[in-house]
């Protein structure tokens, strides 16, 4: 995603059903950092790939642009130790 200070951010586009705030979750339980954590979310049905089967990035990007595709704002939210 696009962002003035930074250049862009990162957005988590996944294939399935799942919220943002669940795979937010999962990450967290993996043990990927706050300061890692994605700040957009996209749950597709498919992603375009390559002949090889790679994903195209600058294709969700361009289709991000031409409105094909909404990404979400997740916030990570540190879960207090009980």
């Amino acid at each position: 995603m696009p962002d003035d200070r930074l250049g862009e951010k990162v957005c988590l586009a996944i294939i399935g059903t799942l919220s943002g705030e669940e795979m937010l979750a999962h990450l967290a339980q993996d043990g990927l950092s706050k300061f890692d954590m994605p700040e957009w979310f996209l749950a597709v049905d498919a992603l375009p790939l390559t002949a090889s089967g790679k994903i195209l990035k600058r294709e969700l990007t361009e289709m991000v642009k031409r409105g094909e595709l909404t990404p979400r704002p997740v916030h990570y939210v540190e879960k207090e130790a009980v």
